[in-house]
């Protein structure tokens, strides 16, 4: 359990409070009051705010957008090498088809 492990590590000083924070508004991102309720069971000093969370919510909403435009720029590139691969193929048989059939040149 990912959670659980997330709290072992925190336990044995591994991770920072920050850290922790950190990891477990990313396992639970999208259960808000999950969260904050984590509230609980942090150091006097530390508060996962909403605002906290828009803020994760917003940077994670970037960085999947990022995500998203890198692979549509893949798979138009892809698209176009087979588009030029295509072109190559028939090309190479067009060249072939006006030798005419072989033996036939004088």
């Amino acid at each position: 359990n990912e959670f659980l492990a997330i709290m072992k590590n925190f336990k044995s000083q591994e991770v920072d409070t920050p850290g922790v924070i950190a990891r477990v508004s990313k396992l639970f991102r999208g259960y808000n009051k999950l969260i904050l309720g984590f509230n609980k069971f942090l150091p006097d000093g530390f508060k996962i705010s909403m605002e906290d969370l828009r803020q994760q919510d917003a940077a994670y909403a970037r960085e999947q957008e990022i995500l998203r435009q890198q692979q549509a720029a893949m798979e138009a590139k892809a698209q176009e090498q087979h588009m030029h691969q295509q072109a190559a193929d028939g090309a190479a048989v067009m060249n072939s088809m006006s030798a005419g059939p072989p033996g036939l040149h004088g």
